[in-house]
């Protein structure tokens, strides 16, 4: 019961935290959309999406085999010797990849950046300390200390969102938002330092294991690579044959839509640490009823989230953006919404793939997505503009999806009434919404607290919640 208390604690305090973070992407909205130009906003998206990309390659996977061999460690020598083993080659591969654009500076400032050479002198540096800040933040999600690297998160979007509105407040443009952002990310990787350095002294770095850390690492940067592809590319393709203008008008829906990784995201985060520890003991009842009750309060809030935010799309994009942004992009949102939330599906299911150690089947099935994307993007943004880039990421989402549901199988007990039950309860409560069509911010805020109150009432009018599952929950909450 411990074991279960801890993980609900532990993902109420990750769930606030991405709840959290992805709001700051709506506050940050506004000052974007509002004061920068529809073109300077698609540079910015651009940037953050890059920004998001390289870490997980220039790393060589390491945070994985972070997670994956250092968390069993007891011997705190031991694990500040590979700590600090890993964090040197991040810093050597950070360096050459900084290097690399540099060199390639021309190119990419012309492609990217519309030639603002301060931009991109400012982005390689940015890019330096986002791949060390994520080996570190890796670091206290392997050890279990969760509040610092919920803290370290928090503090890293909300100080972004400060020094980013500064620069641009001042008068900086652009070029100020990716001054404000490489600021941050100084900051933080400073302070996270030395935090390392005090839990585990000075101890020589220990290379002994790298090859077998690399061995499991390597294999999922394909699938890092391919699923950035499938999730962010088209902003780059929208942007060669459409213009940085429509990544502008493309991006705040794509953003609105994508808020369902609030409710995957805990999950993606915790199950990794807890599962294989059953797993290794063949303790297969437990596996199975960690990933069938995930599954389970996931479509629970992301069903009803889909169609509430789909309905909505139109009036939060005006709130937050401008008209002429939320007309052309209103309908990103719920195509993009349905596409995370299957998304969310396959986070679930994939744990048991990476619990059979087949990471290289992943990243087989995220290349063949994200070739399929690239293709069709390619093919047909020319002729149906941004909506085709929204449809084809959903597409390519199931791809993955489909095979982790069977790899999955076994271990996953849901029943097919209960998503039913979800999707009528979540039609009903939609379509007061549908008429009402509330447009102020607090108008909105109403509708949707009245709306998740009603949802809830009906579910347990149809029963949705066994005795022993809400006994369970109470319990856990009680102790």
């Amino acid at each position: 019961m411990n074991d279960y208390k801890l993980f609900i604690q532990r993902l109420g305090l990750i769930g606030i935290t991405n709840i959290l973070i992805s709001i700051s992407s709506i506050i940050l909205l506004p000052v974007l959309t509002k004061i920068l130009s529809v073109e300077e906003y698609g540079i910015w998206v651009q940037i953050t999406v890059t920004v998001n990309l390289i870490p997980a390659i220039s790393t060589f996977g390491l945070s994985e085999a972070m997670l994956r061999f250092l968390s069993p460690l007891k011997d705190k020598k031991i694990i500040a010797a590979r700590v600090y083993s890993i964090i040197i080659l991040s810093i050597l591969s950070s360096l050459i990849v900084t290097v690399l654009i540099y060199l390639f500076s021309p190119w990419i400032s012309l492609y990217l950046f519309n030639g603002e050479s301060d931009v991109l002198n400012y982005f390689a540096l940015t890019i330096f300390f986002a791949c060390l800040n994520y080996i570190l933040l890796n670091y206290f999600r392997t050890f279990n200390m969760i509040k610092l690297y919920s803290i370290f998160n928090l503090i890293l979007t909300y100080l972004t969102i400060v020094l980013v509105a500064y620069f641009i407040f001042s008068g900086m443009g652009i070029t100020g938002a990716v001054f404000g952002l490489l600021i941050t990310y100084i900051l933080i990787f400073l302070v996270m330092l030395l935090i390392v350095l005090y839990q585990n002294g000075i101890v020589r770095p220990s290379f002994i294991d790298l090859v077998e850390y690399l061995l499991f690492g390597l294999p999922t940067i394909p699938g890092n690579l391919s699923y950035w592809a499938v999730n962010s590319s088209d902003r780059y393709i929208i942007s060669f044959i459409l213009g940085a203008s429509f990544v502008g008008y493309y991006s705040p829906g794509y953003a609105l839509g994508s808020l369902l990784s609030v409710m995957y995201a805990p999950l993606s985060f915790l199950l990794p640490s807890i599962l294989p520890k059953y797993y290794d003991k063949n303790d297969n009842y437990e596996v199975k009823k960690y990933v069938s009750y995930s599954m389970k309060y996931y479509l629970l809030i992301s069903i009803p989230t889909l169609f509430g935010i789909s309905i909505l799309s139109y009036n939060i994009l005006v709130i937050l953006t401008t008209p002429e942004i939320a007309t052309q992009g209103y309908l990103i949102t719920p195509i993009i919404a349905l596409g995370f939330l299957l998304l969310g599906i396959y986070v679930i299911t994939s744990q048991v793939l990476l619990l059979k150690k087949k990471t290289k089947i992943i990243g087989f099935l995220w290349i063949l997505s994200s070739l399929i994307n690239i293709f069709l993007n390619f093919i047909l943004i020319p002729y149906f503009g941004i909506a085709a880039a929204a449809t084809i990421t959903t597409l390519c989402f199931v791809i993955p999806l489909i095979f982790c549901l069977k790899e999955a199988s076994n271990f996953l007990v849901l029943k097919y009434q209960s998503i039913a039950k979800f999707i009528i309860a979540s039609v009903i409560v939609s379509v007061p919404i549908y008429i009402i069509n509330p447009k102020g911010i607090f108008e909105i805020l109403i509708i949707v607290i009245f709306a998740a109150i009603f949802y809830l009432l009906m579910l347990l009018a149809l029963k949705v919640f066994k005795k022993k599952e809400i006994d369970f929950l109470l319990t856990l909450l009680k102790r």
